[in-house]
């Protein structure tokens, strides 16, 4: 009887041991919304996150960029693209931990068939 106790807690804990890891690692997709004063609201976070409290990846913001020529004559181009984030955008958020990342924003079909 000794042996099965001992089997059943060996399995318990692996068990546990696996739940953590899994725990620790998970990454979970979601949605939300930035609010008006710049928190993100998201479908499965219960309270807003404050706009200092999350991240938005890099695609998302203005960026600007001057590409010169090496040719004869030398010439450069700049471009700008526009930031693509806005209050009020839905937005798909990674859960990495217990941070936050905007990673895009959602747009309807509708708005761009």
């Amino acid at each position: 009887m000794a042996g099965k106790i001992n089997g059943f807690n060996e399995l318990a804990l692996t068990i546990h041991k696996r739940i953590e890891a899994v725990g620790e690692t998970s990454l979970i997709i979601d949605f939300g919304q930035i609010n008006e004063d710049g928190s993100l609201r998201t479908n499965s976070y219960p309270q807003d996150v404050p706009s200092n409290s999350y991240l938005i990846c890099g695609n998302l913001l203005d960026n600007d960029c001057t590409c010169e020529s090496a040719g004869d004559p030398a010439h450069a181009h700049a471009i700008k693209t526009e930031k693509r984030i806005a209050i009020g955008a839905r937005v798909v958020v990674a859960w990495v931990g217990n941070d936050a990342i905007v990673v895009d924003v959602m747009k309807t079909a509708s708005e761009v068939l």
